[in-house]
Order: C-alpha cells, then structure tokens, then sequence
C-alpha cells in the first residue's frame, strides 16, 4: 500500500516539502543502497577495463593465475548489484540467482569453446569456486550493512 502522502500533495506542501525533493515518501530510496549500487558500478568498470586489457595483451596466457582474482571480482561485482535491488533480505533468492549466473557464466565459457587445458575440470571448479567466494564476501558485507536488521 503506498504511503499517505504518496496522493495528497497538500500534506507535503504544508510541511514545505515539495515534490522535487527527495523526501517524497513513494519515490525513497535509501543511501546505503545508492553506495552499494556505486560500489557495483565501480567495480564492474574496473573489471571491464581488467578483462579488456587481459585479453588484447594476452595476459591471461602469460599469467595464468589472472583468471582466479578475475572471477573474484566477477562474482564480487555481480553479488553486489543483487543486493543492491533485491528489497528485502532473501537468502534464497541470493543464493539461486548467484549460483545461475556463475554456472551460466562457466557455460558460456564452454559454448564459446575457450582454449581447454588439460585441467579444464580444475580450472572450471576454481572459477566457480572464485565467484562464489565474491558473492559470499558481498553476502558478509550485506547482512553488516544494507540487511543488518533482517
């Protein structure tokens, strides 16, 4: 049900509150979910630069282990915007969205057939592992700020 004062401008005209501001009860949003928001977008900047960089240098051949802080950061990044639009505090719904995107994310990878290695297996098991470990880190810094009270 939207607040009261959601269709009665007269009750915000008379405390001097106009509708422009962002005091407008139906239209709030709360800071701490703006700087996770912030958060996502810069990391998901950096990484675009990381990978863009990493793949016209050949970085990921020259140092193998570049694709394990990538997927870190990868399922960090992703975690972050979840949290950052999901409402409430759903664990569920955070753990399945998480899971999808980093086994859809693997497959992908397969489907476009990257260079395979001999321990394909192992590397595609340490990339999940990476992206969840970043999703787990974004889930710690969630239930410490923005679903502290859930």
């Amino acid at each position: 049900m939207a607040h009261k004062s959601c269709h009665k401008g007269a009750v915000l005209q008379k405390s001097g509150v106009t509708p422009r501001t962002f005091a407008y009860p139906c239209y709030s949003i709360s800071i701490m979910r703006l700087l996770w928001l912030l958060g996502a977008l810069i990391l998901s900047a950096g990484l675009t630069v990381l990978h863009v960089t990493a793949l016209s240098e050949a970085l990921y051949w020259q140092y193998v282990w570049l694709d394990v802080p990538v997927h870190f950061l990868g399922g960090l990044t992703l975690a972050m915007l979840l949290v950052a639009f999901l409402k409430k505090f759903h664990p569920l719904v955070f753990i399945a969205s998480m899971a999808a995107v980093i086994v859809g994310w693997e497959l992908f990878e397969l489907s476009i057939q990257t260079a395979r290695e001999s321990n394909f297996l192992f590397d595609t098991a340490l990339d999940v592992l990476m992206g969840s470990l970043g999703a787990v880190v974004a889930y710690i810094l969630a239930r410490y700020t923005l679903w502290r009270s859930a």
